[in-house]
């Protein structure tokens, strides 16, 4: 039972990845967004600071670039 347990898991995760590159492709169309991911990423994983932090200020920026 817990191989297939597993199995599953694998399955979602290997889902997840997928729709991650889909939306990536399709969301990262020019450098003012790649700039946003860039500065999401450097935000969070060096720092650590909190997501819903990130993610309001990359949404406030979005509003003046865009």
């Amino acid at each position: 039972m817990r191989q297939v347990i597993q199995g599953i898991l694998a399955a979602l995760v290997g889902m997840l990845v997928l729709v991650a590159v889909q939306m990536g492709q399709a969301s990262l169309v020019d450098w003012k967004s790649l700039a946003i991911l860039v500065g999401a990423v450097a935000a969070l994983i060096p720092f650590k600071v909190n997501l819903l932090w990130v993610a309001t200020a990359a949404a406030c920026l979005s509003l003046f670039i865009y």
